[in-house]
């Protein structure tokens, strides 16, 4: 039986430490913290959650600027706990506060001694206070019943004078009707009160209607906004597959035939066909305008093209419609052998694309 209170009370010293420092030191009410802390170790000397609570109890007086308070607190630590794992920094924060202050150390039973008259005096001011408090209270009830003594002393004579009195018509006045009258007062009363609480839930009721609108509102607006950016995305997919379009078509035709593109006017690439040199790409006149001029020009331009070829180490060849890389290595150099050589001569990558019309570098 005895274990079991000892093991009631450790439990009830611990929950009270964390209620001190919840409800007191968290706010930082460390005079009340401190004074519960002198009075749950004077209530419980023999528990061993002692040394935290004199250490929490220094910590509120060094807060609360009395170095004297904590110097006592520190030195009843280190007599009490002497193997609390805090013990050393207790001494060495004794150590410095008897240093800067002077203060001279007690002995143990006197310290003692003032400890518990300290916890005493904690004790004696949380009960004042809370005597002030009662007393607060018992004068908020006195009045109250001082009122409610008045209000029946004023239906008390009411009663009596509507029982022992008449009319102006002579007819007895009786109380019941007193009564009534009072209790019409107070449904009045009640009515206005109800009328005023649903004023306002009116207005609660219409406040909630305009946020309620405003939300519309603005879903209203996202949608708008998620449309006209669908609609914006779905312009510029136009634009470009207009713009692809219009590239595809400028493109040399794959159906036009190879004496046209020969005829032509010769211009320079801009995107060089090999990496030694650009390459003269033939692109088709206008038969209006350089109809007569083309004729003229092809003469000297396949001329200078055949005196050159026979110096060069590559001989040139237009791709014509459905030719591809393969297909070229086998026609005109009797293998595939060179394919890769081809590629490399003529700058191309894999998969080898090749449009009509354009002039690749054979080995000879």
């Amino acid at each position: 039986m005895a274990g079991l209170l000892v093991e009631f009370s450790e439990q009830a010293v611990q929950a009270e430490l964390d209620r001190i420092a919840r409800e007191h030191v968290q706010r930082e009410e460390y005079e009340a913290a401190a004074a519960a802390c002198e009075r749950l170790a004077g209530e419980y000397p023999e528990s061993k959650w002692l040394g935290n609570v004199l250490l929490l109890a220094a910590s509120c007086y060094r807060e609360l600027g009395r170095p004297e308070a904590e110097t006592g607190t520190l030195q009843r630590f280190l007599d009490s706990c002497p193997d609390h794992p805090r013990a050393p920094t207790a001494r060495q924060a004794l150590e410095k506060l008897q240093a800067r202050h002077g203060t001279p150390t007690l002995p143990p039973d006197l310290a003692a001694t003032v400890a518990g008259l300290e916890g005493r005096i904690g004790a004696a001011l949380e009960a004042l206070e809370g005597l002030q408090q009662s007393r607060s209270r018992v004068e908020q009830l006195s009045a109250t019943v001082d009122r409610l003594e008045k209000r029946f002393e004023g239906i008390d004579s009411i009663a009596a004078s509507g029982l022992s009195s008449t009319g102006a018509d002579g007819t007895e006045i009786k109380a019941i009707e007193v009564l009534e009258a009072v209790a019409e007062d107070l449904g009045a009363e009640a009515k206005a009160q109800r009328q005023s609480e649903e004023s306002r839930l009116h207005k609660f009721d219409q406040r909630i209607a305009e946020l309620r609108t405003h939300s519309g509102v603005i879903r209203s607006v996202r949608n708008v906004a998620v449309v006209s950016l669908f609609g914006s995305l779905l312009s510029l997919a136009v634009a470009t597959g207009l713009f692809n379009e219009m590239r595809s078509r400028s493109a040399p035709s794959p159906m036009q035939p190879a004496g046209l593109m020969r005829a032509g006017t010769v211009r320079a690439s801009a995107r060089p066909s090999g990496p030694e040199d650009s390459v003269s790409r033939v692109t088709p006149a206008s038969a209006a305008s350089h109809g007569m001029a083309g004729k003229k020009s092809a003469a000297p331009v396949q001329a200078a093209a055949a005196s050159g070829s026979s110096t060069r180490p590559f001989r040139m060849y237009t791709v014509q419609p459905g030719d591809t890389l393969w297909k070229i290595c086998r026609n005109q150099t009797g293998g595939t052998g060179s394919l890769e050589k081809i590629a490399v001569m003529n700058g191309l990558r894999e998969p080898y694309t090749l449009h009509p019309g354009r002039t690749l570098r054979l080995p000879r």
